[in-house]
Order: structure tokens, then C-alpha cells, then sequence
């Protein structure tokens, strides 16, 4: 994971990253399963300064996994925006998260922001910058990843419906077109330390599944 894409162009990479990431499930899933990106708006409740990039508002793009027969929601891949993060903004991320999985949807929520609280409960493995969790419908504890910097982003599971198993997500060459098609690497200036907080050098190569 680049930190320097936790910037200003995130929310450019998020916007687009969920139809690259649609388009490799689907590969998997089908025909039985579709992907599909749907989106709700979220509200970030920190005071603003007037050098802040972080827009108020924030478009959340999430991507869902239907039994194409009766359009059966599965599950659900979700990245964590800066809103989710912070305030009142975390607590209806929360319980957002708790009401999905009431209603039987696997939730795979990737965090790719070393800013803000954590909405995954990093207690539960070695600390590292990056953290996943997928939360089944029937299991308590959840599956998690943390992942450090100069490493590929581990591969994530997306359960389907009992007695079809589960498929493997790798979201690392969706990024990597993203960077490339969004000319990302003209627009960052890697010469200056990524955007805060300040970046312990431990974590540069850290990658634990547990």
C-alpha cells in the first residue's frame, strides 16, 4: 500500500477503485453471483480548517455480492473513508456495520487510512498500518488482516451461500490500475513524507494474517 495515496487522492481512488474491484468479482462469481457498486453519502462531523482536503460530505462507495436468481444480498467490501473514522461519523459506521450483519450480510470491511479510530478492533492482532476485517453472519469474532507498506496486500475472502464455499479477493492489481490510469505518480511529489500521522519505520514491510 502507497501511504501517499492516503492524501487528497484518496477519495479520487476511492470513486473509482470499487468498478475495477466489481469487475475482477464478477469473474469469480459468476454466473450464480453478481457484483454490484452502490454508494451512500456519509457526514464528517471534525472541525475544519481551511487547508483541509477532507471534503465535508462524502460519497462511500461499496460493493455488493447478489445470488442473481432472487437478488440475494451475500455480502458486502466496503473501504473505510475518513468519515467513518472520527465523532459521531464512527458511531453510525458502527452501527451501520451491526445492522448489516443482523440482517445476515457478510461485511468485509479494508482499511487503508492511518488516520483517525479505528472502526476494526486492532487488539486483536500485532499492530500495523493497515488493517481488514471480514465479519460473517455466523461467527463472533472476526477475520483480520494487518499489513504493513512495502508489501502486497494480502488476498481477503468473500463468503457466498452455504455449499458454494467462498471465492478469494485480490485487490492489489485494482489499485495498481488505478495508480497507473489516474496518473497518480505525476501528482504526488514522493521527494516530501507521506500525509501524516508520521509513519514509524517498522511498518514498512509488515504483513500478518490472523
Amino acid at each position: 500500500m502507497d501511504p501517499y495515496l492516503e492524501g487528497w487522492l484518496w477519495f479520487d481512488l476511492g470513486a473509482t477503485v470499487m468498478t475495477y474491484l466489481r469487475k475482477d468479482l464478477n469473474r469469480l462469481i459468476c454466473p450464480k453471483y453478481i457484483a454490484r457498486v452502490d454508494w451512500y453519502l456519509a457526514e464528517d462531523f471534525r472541525p475544519k480548517s481551511a487547508d483541509d482536503f477532507i471534503p465535508p460530505e462524502q460519497k462511500i462507495r461499496s460493493l455488493h455480492v447478489l445470488e442473481l436468481a432472487t437478488r440475494t444480498p451475500v455480502a458486502m467490501i466496503e473501504f473505510v473513508y475518513p468519515a467513518n473514522k472520527h465523532g459521531l461519523g464512527r458511531e453510525r459506521y458502527l452501527k451501520r456495520r451491526s445492522s448489516l450483519l443482523q440482517s445476515g450480510l457478510h461485511f468485509l470491511e479494508i482499511d487503508l487510512l492511518r488516520a483517525g479510530d479505528r472502526t476494526i478492533d486492532a487488539g486483536l492482532v500485532e499492530p500495523a498500518p493497515y488493517l481488514a476485517a471480514l465479519h460473517r453472519t455466523d461467527e463472533e469474532r472476526p477475520e483480520i488482516w494487518s499489513f504493513g507498506v512495502n508489501r502486497r496486500i494480502p488476498l481477503f475472502t468473500i463468503p457466498l451461500l452455504p455449499g458454494d464455499g467462498e471465492v478469494s479477493l485480490n485487490i492489489q492489481p485494482a489499485l495498481n490500475q488505478v495508480y497507473r490510469d489516474g496518473r497518480y505518480g505525476s501528482q504526488i511529489d514522493y521527494t516530501k513524507p507521506p500525509p501524516p500521522p508520521t509513519l514509524d519505520q517498522k511498518w514498512w514491510g509488515i504483513n500478518i494474517a490472523n
